[in-house]
């Protein structure tokens, strides 16, 4: 005889309870769903939290995953603190000098880029991605239009790569970088609090030839030859 639960098939005790234990295991297995939904969701949201400033494992001295990156990685080697940076020195083109709340990106020419970092969403243990200010050949000012993006940083076996997109016609750019040391001492002076640009409003403290935030050799970060 069919088990009908709503009584009409009789109400012999037997079957009354029957359909208890049928309602306890759907609610249980209901409830364990539930249950696994939510803490799937607390721990997507506990690997994508947000940082306050660039993780330790980034910080330092990136130079570029070639050639010419070793070359100036070398030169970079031989520098003791920011004062000795001048034309012969070189060891800083192609870059990336990497601190708690700013990227500095070094190019063949002018300052480079700035980046100062507003948040890092911790992606997964060798992923984030970094929301920031982007100045070019200075620091970047709160509420530049257009200054404002967000690129992702990827280390794996040592490589770090930096992927941007062009915010023109919406191409991406990848840059890899290998750590190369620690960053020159008086090279950068973190600010003490969280102001104007809500994260850096830091100076280069090295030479009279610094702009808003990095060293400015008169040719920066020149590729010595020897």
């Amino acid at each position: 005889m069919a088990v009908d639960c709503d009584g009409s098939a009789g109400d012999f005790g037997g079957i009354r309870r029957e359909c208890r234990e049928r309602l306890i295991v759907g609610v249980a297995m209901l409830a364990g769903l539930l249950f696994c939904g939510a803490a799937s969701a607390q721990t997507v949201a506990a690997t994508k939290r947000v940082l306050i400033g660039m993780p330790d494992t980034l910080l330092g001295a990136w130079h570029s995953d070639d050639d010419d990156g070793r070359l100036d990685c070398k030169a970079y080697r031989k520098i003791k603190s920011a004062r000795d940076i001048t034309e012969e020195t070189g060891g800083l083109v192609g870059a990336l000098m990497i601190t708690s709340k700013l990227l500095h990106a070094y190019s063949d020419y002018g300052e480079g880029d700035f980046y100062v970092v507003k948040r890092v969403i911790l992606q997964d243990s060798q992923r984030w991605d970094v929301d920031a200010l982007v100045g070019v050949d200075s620091m970047p000012e709160e509420g530049m239009e257009g200054s404002r993006e967000t690129f992702r940083l990827t280390l794996s076996n040592g490589v770090l790569s930096m992927n941007e997109e062009n915010a023109a016609d919406g191409t991406r750019h990848v840059r890899a970088f290998f750590k190369c040391g620690n960053i020159l001492d008086g090279m950068y002076i973190e600010p003490a609090s969280d102001k104007a640009t809500e994260g850096y409003t830091g100076r280069a403290a090295a030479t009279s030839r610094s702009v808003n935030g990095g060293i400015r050799p008169s040719r920066p970060g020149v590729r010595r030859t020897t």
